[in-house]
């Protein structure tokens, strides 16, 4: 019976080792590196401050405020609408713009639209409407300025469609704040349609806001939002409609 034990007790403290060395999967080392880096880096002051440092720099450069002004036949002014938008690309000094479908669009009959973008320095430029999504809840927009002066730039996309509770950061004109950043955990995606949801502060100001990563890549734009969060278009039906 004692040798019995012995066997038993040697099978059971080589079975506990293999577990301990057990090589883990690329989805479970993925895992545990995400749980550090949200344990771990970003609540970093250092790099805390690093990201919001390469946000300024590198971010907000590319971010707008699009202003649409409605007037009738007779110039009379009949509504004004203001939201967010990015700079998604650059030939020369044309550059391409993506907004909110409701911000240069107007239910009212035999009105004309005038569209001005407010870049990062509050420089104002005239605008004009590419394309209209009312599906995507998008518009294409495009002004021109001189780049090199302006210093303005585009936006890059990430590679990759975020995980689940992955912290994103809000860049948008909430509250009529320009370049008001908010930051927010992704608390669900629905990916048959293509959106994910973010539990942060928003209001009529924040649609066509950027939502990007902790690497400053874009993974989203707002489209719309309920009481307490924001609607995100995803980031493969976006780079579709951009052709980016």
């Amino acid at each position: 019976m004692k040798k019995i034990m012995i066997v038993f007790v040697l099978i059971l403290s080589s079975l506990m080792l293999m577990s301990c060395n057990r090589e883990l999967s690329p989805e479970e080392l993925l895992a545990n590196q995400y749980d550090a880096y949200l344990n771990e880096d970003i609540m970093s002051e250092e790099y805390f401050d690093q990201y919001i440092n390469e946000i300024s720099n590198f971010t907000i450069p590319g971010m707008v405020i699009v202003k649409t002004t409605i007037r009738d036949n007779l110039g009379i002014l009949l509504q004004e609408k203001e939201g967010s938008g990015f700079i998604y690309q650059i030939y020369d000094d044309s550059l391409r713009v993506v907004t909110s479908y409701d911000v240069v669009t107007t239910d009212i009959p035999n009105a004309t639209l005038t569209v001005q973008i407010y870049d990062f320095a509050s420089r104002a430029y005239t605008a004009l409407v590419l394309n209209r999504s009312e599906e995507l809840g998008l518009a294409k927009i495009i002004f021109d300025t001189k780049v090199s002066i302006a210093k303005v730039r585009k936006l890059l996309f990430s590679p990759y469609i975020p995980l689940d509770n992955e912290p994103i950061m809000m860049i948008s004109n909430y509250q009529q704040v320009h370049n008001s950043m908010l930051m927010g955990l992704l608390s669900s995606k629905d990916l048959d349609n293509d959106f994910y949801y973010v539990n942060i502060p928003v209001d009529q100001y924040v649609k066509g806001g950027a939502v990007i990563n902790m690497r400053n890549q874009v993974i989203g734009v707002v489209v719309d939002f309920t009481e307490d969060q924001a609607v995100i278009l995803g980031l493969n039906t976006l780079r579709e409609y951009l052709g980016v």
